[in-house]
């Protein structure tokens, strides 16, 4: 074994002691916000898949099987495996490592290709067997199927520009996007953000390690519902969560949001200027989160009568 790939190892297992010591939750954040090259990725994977093999957890454990990995990797070049991939994942054009196993699998059997590869091998090892080669080969399947690394563990297709906004959320799916962003995205402003301002629960603290000059994340005890948060399109026609349009309206409002106050009054304005306004239901969405003495008095000077 080279220096160089001593040192990795030893790197990498200061790591993997570091994890042993984390919750799981913790240890799945580790991993995927590390800042890692390709080459670092995939010495993990491997690692990560010997103490998995110790573990009795997964596959390739014996010479037998071992022979079978490789005859996999011969007949899956000779039987253009490639393309079969390339047509599996026509329609994905983010992928995150930890998925590519699982996108592949729920389609594969569909393909003569599954039949094709080591035909006399039991469904449940062969099952393993392509888990395998996905997982230890996915950084190499992604270059050659035409996609590019945008961090650690998340690729996209070279062909398509980067739609930031939903790279956020694939990569941090505990993301809510709120405020200023919200707005934008509820047609309440025509200007796009300079930052996308995300809201998430005090606990959760990722390492961002795409663009953080790029977002804002605001960490609120008013934890967002899952009643309130909508699905609305980017630009690029990718859907992304957002605070619907009165707890956006209140989280903007709110006095701990230091926001400009003629700002907040040119908000609600443009808000009571729709068709679709629901003054009402604000203001109880206000009355709900105790801020509704800072937005009253603004709706009774936009609105024709007066709303208690």
């Amino acid at each position: 074994m080279s220096n160089e790939m001593k040192e990795q190892n030893k790197s990498i297992s200061k790591r993997m002691k570091k994890l042993s010591r984390l919750t799981v939750e913790e240890k799945t954040n580790e991993i995927r916000y590390a800042d890692l090259t390709d080459e670092e990725e995939e010495l993990l994977n491997q690692l990560v898949q010997k103490v998995r093999n110790r573990m009795g957890m997964t596959f390739v454990t014996d010479a037998h099987q071992l022979s079978l990995l490789k005859e996999f990797n011969l007949q899956f070049d000779r039987l253009n495996g490639l393309q079969v991939l390339q047509e599996i994942l026509n329609n994905e054009d983010y992928i995150l490592t930890k998925s590519f196993p699982d996108i592949v699998l729920k389609k594969i059997s569909n393909f003569p290709l599954y039949e094709e590869i080591l035909p006399l091998t039991e469904a449940d090892e062969k099952t393993r067997i392509w888990k395998e080669f996905l997982t230890k080969h996915s950084a190499r399947l992604f270059h050659q199927l035409g996609y590019k690394k945008i961090t650690t563990g998340l690729y996209n297709k070279k062909s398509i520009p980067e739609d930031l906004p939903y790279i956020f959320y694939i990569k941090y799916p505990r993301f809510v996007f709120g405020h200023e962003t919200a707005l934008y995205y509820h047609g309440i402003t025509d200007v796009p953000p300079k930052k996308y301002v995300v809201k998430v629960e005090p606990s959760y603290n990722p390492r961002i390690t795409i663009y953080p000059e790029q977002v804002e994340v605001i960490r609120s005890r008013d934890i967002v519902g899952e009643d309130e948060i909508v699905m609305v399109e980017t630009a690029y026609g990718n859907k992304i969560p957002v605070t619907d349009i009165y707890r956006t309206l209140c989280d903007v409002i709110n006095p701990r949001y230091s926001i400009n106050e003629t700002v907040k009054g040119k908000v609600l304005m443009e808000y009571m200027k729709r068709n679709d306004a629901e003054p009402q239901i604000l203001l109880q969405k206000a009355r709900d989160m105790g801020i509704d003495q800072f937005i009253l008095p603004i709706i009774e000077v936009l609105s024709d009568n007066e709303i208690r």
